[in-house]
C-alpha cells in the first residue's frame, strides 16, 4: 500500500510541476508544451467517445470558437472546465493529465546529436534531414550505399 501511495504522490508532483510549467509558459498566442498535451488528451477522449466538440462546448457554456482555441492548445483550460470536460467524457481529470504527461514524454524525449555534441528535444513534426532519409531507407531495403 505504500508503495501505491509514493505512486500517488509522485504523480500528483508530476501534475503539480505540469500545471506550474502549464502558467508559467503559455502566452495569449501559443499555448505552453504542457497546454497542448492536455488539450490532445482531450481530443483524443472526445473521439474515442464519438462526441462532438460542439456539445463540450454547451456543456463548458463557451463559444465554439473558444473551445475550438482550447483544443487547438492555444490557450489553457480553466480547472473548472478540465473537471466538467472530464465529466462529460467519463473519465477524471486525473486519467486525462496522465494521457497529457505521457503525450509529453513521447514528445519530450533528449537525443543526442551527434553533429552538434549536445541534447537536444525531438520534435515529432520535424521532417529528417535528407541524407539520414536516405540512409535510412536505404538500411531498411537492405541496399548497400552507393558512392
Amino acid at each position: 500500500m505504500a508503495k501505491r501511495d509514493d505512486d500517488l504522490l509522485t504523480l500528483l508532483r508530476q501534475i503539480r510541476d505540469s500545471l506550474a510549467r502549464l502558467e508559467l509558459q503559455a502566452t495569449p498566442t501559443t499555448g505552453s508544451p504542457s497546454t497542448r498535451s492536455l488539450a490532445a488528451a482531450i481530443r483524443a477522449e472526445l473521439e474515442r467517445s464519438g462526441k462532438k466538440r460542439t456539445e463540450l462546448a454547451t456543456v463548458l457554456k463557451r463559444s465554439r470558437q473558444n473551445v475550438a482555441s482550447k483544443l487547438a492548445g492555444d490557450y489553457p483550460f480553466r480547472t473548472d472546465e478540465l473537471t466538467a470536460a472530464a465529466a462529460f467524457l467519463n473519465c477524471t481529470v486525473l486519467e486525462l493529465m496522465q494521457s497529457a504527461l505521457r503525450q509529453e514524454a513521447k514528445t519530450d524525449m533528449p537525443v543526442q546529436d551527434a553533429s552538434a555534441g549536445f541534447d537536444r528535444r525531438i520534435n515529432m513534426y520535424e521532417q529528417p534531414p535528407r541524407a539520414a532519409a536516405v540512409t535510412r531507407r536505404q538500411a531498411e531495403n537492405r541496399v548497400a550505399p552507393t558512392r
